[in-house]
């Protein structure tokens, strides 16, 4: 039975947290912390079993991304990109700049899975590659017609998914830049995600329904519908997808096949994020009604709700080793902000 723990709750007045990232180690955590004012970002690093601060680092312009290949940590703030290295006392040094140029990153920007490269977006209908650890850039691709929307990156960086307003999505093979597909439809695409094996592309479309494309042949596959309102959220494992809707429901989907296998009615207000432990046998979601909810994935048996938030909850994530489990939520009247911590043991 699995049992988690109220473990460590902070609270940040004045600052957004705009990411969190964990150590390949699964021994701390990074936030980035953006002040409301000035222009500069903050970055913590934190113990996962106590919070405890163990540095702190400020940046003269807004932080990206954050990247992590093994013990090293790569932030891409304005022109410039920063190591920290976790495995040698949190040394902190500057890498490579590009001057005084404050639109290197572009509005959009992807790390791939493996922490090695950044896909970003580059004069709005195109997008470049480069190696984090040079700034070298592999190449450039374009073929869009109006701006690029949104970029993915499959987990086993096989390929590049763009979406943009001309409504088409493209999917682009990462090592050369080549174009595999073209995708079409008459709608907007929404949010979207790579099955875990790669072999597939699940989209949200007209805001309440998923397209599932089968990336071998471009084809579409699946066309599901059931949510009653919009899909905010989106998770998959193995072979199944997750959606998490205002609807207040999580539906549980087989990939393959498309069949609706359980829907999930306990939130009592919009689901907002979703997360699944590492192993495949947990979802955890949060919510609008500022609960965290643990359900059995097989089953979609609900299991415990943890509550301890004092807004809506904005993300929940789930650390590599799955022992531990970081939820955030939404600033409240006072412009504060804060997360929870909580230790899970199985």
């Amino acid at each position: 039975m699995i049992e988690i723990k109220f473990n460590k709750k902070v609270t940040l007045k004045e600052h957004t947290i705009f990411s969190i990232v964990f150590s390949h180690n699964n021994r701390y955590f990074l936030n980035v912390l953006s002040p409301y004012s000035p222009q500069s970002d903050f970055i913590n690093v934190r113990e996962l079993e106590t919070g405890k601060l163990v540095c702190s680092f400020k940046y003269e312009n807004r932080v990206k991304s954050i990247a992590v290949s093994s013990n090293i940590f790569y932030i891409l703030s304005g022109s410039e990109v920063w190591e920290l290295d976790s495995s040698s006392a949190w040394t902190h040094n500057l890498i490579w700049s590009q001057g005084c140029s404050q639109n290197l990153w572009g509005n959009l920007i992807e790390i791939s899975p493996d922490g090695r490269y950044v896909i970003t977006q580059s004069e709005g209908n195109t997008i470049k590659v480069l190696e984090i650890r040079s700034g070298k850039q592999l190449f450039k691709i374009g073929g869009h017609r109006y701006p690029i929307k949104k970029i993915n990156v499959s987990l086993d960086n096989r390929y590049i998914m763009t979406t943009s307003e001309d409504k088409t999505m493209k999917i682009w093979e990462f090592n050369t830049g080549r174009l595999v597909h073209t995708l079409k439809k008459n709608h907007d695409f929404g949010s979207s995600l790579f099955s875990s094996d790669g072999g597939y592309l699940i989209t949200v479309a007209d805001y309440n329904n998923l397209n599932v494309w089968e990336l071998e042949s471009g084809n579409l596959k699946h066309n599901i519908k059931g949510h009653k309102s919009y899909i905010d959220t989106l998770n998959t494992f193995g072979n199944y997808v997750i959606s998490g809707s205002r609807d207040k429901t999580i539906k549980i989907w087989e990939l393959t096949t498309g069949k609706l296998l359980h829907t999930l009615k306990e939130h009592t207000a919009g689901v907002s994020s979703i997360a699944i432990s590492p192993d495949g046998r947990y979802l955890f979601s949060g919510s609008i009604d500022k609960t965290v909810k643990v359900w059995e994935l097989l089953t979609g048996k609900l299991l415990k709700t943890l509550e301890g938030h004092d807004d809506w909850i904005t993300s929940v994530m789930v650390s590599p080793n799955g022992r531990y489990i970081i939820t955030t939520s939404s600033a409240g009247p006072n412009r504060s902000q804060e997360y929870i911590i909580w230790l899970v043991e199985y």
